[in-house]
């Protein structure tokens, strides 16, 4: 079943922008900001993102090629140590001047805000 979504986010008048998409979708033509899309597709997708904007042809991309981590592949992690005790302080841990040693902020992210979080800073060495 083909559902309608409307993408007002960088819109400053969402309303007025809204009720013409509406009334253009009603005679049948859809704007750019609108998208005709069967929600069963997102499924193609690993996690299911709700990803309306994303063509049917990157969706199924996920379903055609084989997932990144397989055969001889493997991921890693990338811009941060994956041994936390070891490399990383918090604040209050950290002496402000000590020889040999240059500590920058760094910002760990997780899974408890996915939308926002109160920065903390950990120095990572």
């Amino acid at each position: 079943m083909q559902t309608l979504f409307f993408r007002l986010l960088a819109r400053d008048d969402k309303e007025a922008t809204l009720r013409s998409a509406i009334a253009t979708a009603n005679r049948g033509e859809l704007a750019a900001h609108v998208f005709h899309v069967d929600p069963s597709s997102f499924r193609q997708v690993p996690g299911s993102p709700f990803a309306y904007w994303v063509s049917e042809r990157v969706r199924s991309v996920f379903r055609s090629l084989p997932a990144f981590q397989s055969g001889e592949r493997r991921l890693r992690l990338g811009d941060h140590p994956s041994d936390d005790f070891r490399y990383l302080r918090l604040w209050w841990e950290v002496r402000p001047a000590q020889p040999n040693r240059e500590w920058v902020t760094y910002y760990k992210g997780g899974s408890n805000f996915p939308y926002y979080a109160v920065v903390s800073r950990i120095f990572c060495t």
